[in-house]
């Protein structure tokens, strides 16, 4: 401390003078400018754009990445078959095995040589010629001259010989499996008797007289039905 009076009363005399105050509210502003400026300075951190995560990044984050499983993948064709079928499977096959032998038996040479000119309609209503009606044809009409041969279509036992008023002599031979051939327009001369057995290619008659079909010319009409129901001949020809 200064020993001066003189010092002393100077300095007395600033502090209770404006200037102190001057100084006092210049610190004051001063505190006040760095306290904005921190406060700036943070706000302005605050509000800086933040650096984008991506989509991908926090998928990757929340689901971890599970390993591929291995799957064997095994390309077969239509045609490839198992080396041991089911038994179940092994029953169809010899179950149509045993079909085709058996339709096979069934098949025949042509009963008579000629042209095959109407054939077989399936049920469907075709227009008689000489009845001048509309009715199905059950068999097909081989065009052949009077008086030729007509054998048997297979190996079998005559059923029945009758005259009929519309289809002339007939003959019917079963065969095996309910399989009947039918020989309609025959002559009279017919040499068989009912219960002969037949083998095929063996003569039955000769070509006659249609009388339901007179319009069409000589010809044989043969027909032929399996356990009752009329079957195209032609699918049992040779």
């Amino acid at each position: 401390m200064s020993n001066n009076p003189y010092e002393e009363s100077k300095f007395a005399h600033f502090s209770s003078s404006k200037g102190f105050y001057a100084v006092m509210a210049a610190c004051l502003i001063g505190a006040g400018a760095s306290g904005a400026y921190f406060l700036t300075k943070d706000n302005a951190v605050k509000d800086a754009p933040q650096p984008m995560v991506q989509n991908d990044e926090i998928e990757n984050e929340e689901k971890p990445i599970e390993p591929i499983k291995s799957q064997e993948i095994v390309f077969k064709t239509k045609e490839e078959k198992p080396d041991n079928p089911p038994p179940e499977q092994e029953k169809n096959d010899s179950k149509k095995e045993e079909i085709s032998v058996s339709k096979t038996a069934f098949m025949g040479m042509l009963p008579c040589k000629g042209e095959v000119r109407d054939g077989f309609s399936n049920g469907e209503l075709v227009k008689d010629e000489t009845m001048g009606d509309w009715r199905t044809h059950n068999g097909v009409d081989i065009m052949a001259s009077e008086g030729s041969d007509v054998v048997a279509f297979s190996s079998g036992k005559v059923r029945d010989i009758r005259n009929d008023a519309l289809w002339g002599t007939v003959v019917e031979i079963e065969h095996p499996g309910a399989v009947i051939s039918k020989y309609c327009g025959l002559s009279e001369n017919v040499q068989l008797t009912k219960g002969d057995s037949v083998k095929a290619g063996d003569k039955i008659g000769n070509v006659g007289f249609i009388p339901a079909e007179s319009a069409k010319g000589a010809h044989l009409h043969f027909e032929l039905t399996e356990k009752g129901k009329y079957k195209n001949p032609m699918e049992f020809i040779k």
